[in-house]
């Protein structure tokens, strides 16, 4: 019995609204094996995979100006993913667009691009379909099956835990009415955080570049830097001297290079509030494996130029912050709110609509990749027959009037720092110095508290 159609739930609604041509709502993932796929058994597993997380095979009927309750996901597999074997020498383009329209084709692609001995995997989902997370549990289940791990077919229970993603939306988890008046008195607090601040772009060059298509784009904008092992080691001793997450440390961290980057390009830093965007994980604790789909909400970090004069509070408050986030989890405002605007005709469309800015930037972690996977072997990397992940790299969605967006991830026992920038007003120069900053800060991190205390002496105050 199929699950189509089936209803879009408010999150959802949200990630299709705020697609464009210019500005698609789409990540990619790309991952660097040895070795070379076999064809017809990559196509097989591909298959195989999107019966188990069908989002990712669907399409949505309806107006996105319309009420949430009018978007349906239906089947798509009339319209299967494309699949694109090249060399690796070849650039990787969009003849008909980097946009996905999930109103006549499924929100996922593949490429694989061969090298004499080595394979680039590279993978674009729609933000609708699934977020971060989602995508690594869908790609586990492609390289399971890739290596005849998994030859069953999902149950009707499997099916059944797509529920979660209504449950998540309706906001099914105040158990008495003290958590109820909590969840209202949190969420009026942060609701006043985010409109008391207004939060201004990154400081853009001068030469902005003019518009380009996306039909023309190659391989998305991305920069990215892997940390080693040791290094990553040190980060994280650097969060422990300071009684703080990793995760704290590294958004504390970007704070005060963003700051730095509006400095020297700015002539009005006292005026532009940072305001970072960070997906939070709705899902329980625990390894069940569930289908691929969005089970995040937003939390928004606000600071002025005047709060990042000293890293070590920033970083701490930025820690209280994120973990009250955490705390509330599915209680937090953004869901309630699209609730809210979805019940109306383009409430939803008309709110991104008056909102130029979202965010200065993006910050999503994902967190150890492939953990607790059956194809880790003894040294923390993926196998799978005579192919091993080396090298694993998220690039998130970049909206207007969101220069860079940034994700990290641990892999290998090693940190990976990638940032996706807006090639309409940044080069690739201008957008490798910008992530030279942030690595620049995790390398004096890394390297003792004493590194990170001289150069934030040297910091002018605002």
């Amino acid at each position: 019995m199929s699950i189509f159609p089936l209803p879009l739930v408010p999150f959802e609604h949200y990630m299709l609204a705020d697609d464009s041509v210019e500005y698609p709502m789409t990540f990619f993932l790309r991952m660097q094996f040895t070795g070379r796929f076999d064809r017809d058994r990559a196509v097989r597993a591909v298959e195989a995979a999107l019966r188990w997380h069908p989002l990712l095979a669907a399409q949505v009927q309806g107006d996105v100006h319309d009420r949430t309750s009018r978007l349906f996901w239906v089947d798509g597999h009339a319209s299967p993913p494309p699949i694109v074997w090249q060399s690796v020498s070849e650039p990787v383009t969009f003849p008909d667009g980097a946009r996905i329209d999930l109103t006549r084709e499924c929100g996922l692609r593949f490429w694989f691009r061969e090298g004499e001995s080595t394979t680039e995997m590279l993978v674009q989902m729609h933000h609708a379909c699934c977020d971060g997370l989602g995508a690594i549990q869908f790609l586990e289940t492609f390289l399971e099956n890739y290596g005849d791990l998994d030859h069953s077919e999902p149950t009707a229970a499997w099916e059944g835990r797509l529920a979660l993603r209504q449950q998540i939306a309706c906001g099914r988890h105040c158990t008495s009415w003290r958590d109820h008046f909590g969840r209202v008195v949190q969420g009026l607090k942060r609701l006043g955080r985010y409109f008391k601040t207004r939060p201004a772009p990154l400081a853009a060059p001068a030469n902005v570049l003019p518009a380009i298509s996306s039909g023309d784009n190659a391989f998305p904008a991305v920069e990215s830097h892997f940390f080693d092992p040791a290094t990553t080691d040190q980060i994280r001793a650097g969060a422990k001297r300071m009684d703080v997450s990793v995760n704290s440390l590294l958004m504390g961290e970007l704070a005060l290079a963003l700051d730095e980057w509006n400095r020297s390009r700015s002539t009005d830093h006292a005026s532009r509030p940072l305001r970072i965007v960070v997906p939070v994980n709705l899902r329980s604790g625990g390894r069940e494996r569930q289908p691929a789909f969005n089970a995040v909400s937003l939390a928004f970090v606000d600071r002025q130029p005047s709060e990042l004069a000293n890293a070590r509070q920033l970083v701490e408050s930025i820690d209280r912050e994120v973990g009250e986030a955490k705390a509330l989890r599915r209680k937090m405002v953004l869901l309630a709110a699209l609730r809210f605007l979805g019940r109306f005709r383009n409430g939803i469309c008309g709110r991104l609509q008056t909102c130029s800015c979202l965010g200065s930037t993006v910050f999503s972690n994902l967190g150890l990749i492939f953990s607790g996977s059956r194809l880790l072997g003894a040294d923390r990397l993926v196998h799978c027959d005579d192919l091993v992940l080396k090298r694993f790299e998220a690039a998130p969605p970049v909206r207007r009037n969101t220069l860079a967006g940034f994700a990290v991830s641990m892999y290998g026992n090693a940190l990976t720092v990638s940032q996706c920038y807006d090639a309409h007003q940044l080069t690739p120069h201008d957008a490798r110095a910008l992530l030279d900053l942030y690595v620049r800060r995790l390398h004096a991190c890394a390297h003792g508290s004493n590194a990170s205390r001289v150069a934030d002496a040297e910091r002018m105050p605002v």
